[in-house]
């Protein structure tokens, strides 16, 4: 086997491992987040009034993401609180028309019931629960083990090939 082989089968190894270190770190993240999200279905409920919703357009490297914006008030324990999360796991959109229907469910002046964690009642969401979009996290941590398989298989054909 030549030196720049054994070199590519090296790198490929150590990049394997990291991408697998990062798979293992990106899913149970993923996880961990998206067990919280589903268990906000148990939080103490309290009446939430809207006082901002608005859509914002975000800047990025190829274009833009739109963020709704929702800004309502609540009452736990008898102490008034802002909050800002319609889900646990909240992101921004690519598409402009979903972001807008957000934005359309709550609308100013609205009345409808928040949940808030009872040991943190400043953590609090409008939809409680865990949805689709909180199993990206998961998934992109499975994408890295599927990119760490790719090259580690890569690499043993490597190293067969030079035997």
């Amino acid at each position: 086997m030549t030196e720049r082989y054994y070199m590519i089968a090296r790198l490929l190894g150590v990049i394997a491992i990291l991408m697998s270190f990062l798979g293992l770190v990106v899913f149970s993240l993923g996880v961990i987040l998206a067990s919280i999200s589903y268990s906000t279905k148990s939080w103490h409920t309290a009446d939430a009034l809207i006082m901002e919703s608005k859509l914002v357009e975000v800047k990025t490297k190829t274009g833009f993401t739109y963020k709704p914006v929702v800004k309502y008030k609540y009452t736990a324990d008898g102490k008034e609180y802002t909050g800002d999360s319609v889900r646990f796991i909240d992101f921004n959109y690519w598409s402009h028309s979903k972001a807008l229907k957000v934005v359309e469910k709550f609308p100013v002046g609205k009345e409808l019931e928040s949940r808030y964690h009872k040991d943190h009642p400043k953590m609090t969401v409008l939809e409680p629960g865990a949805h689709a979009s909180d199993l990206w996290i998961p998934l992109a941590g499975i994408a890295f083990f599927v990119v760490a398989l790719v090259l580690r298989q890569a690499r043993r054909r490597l190293l067969r090939q030079q035997a």
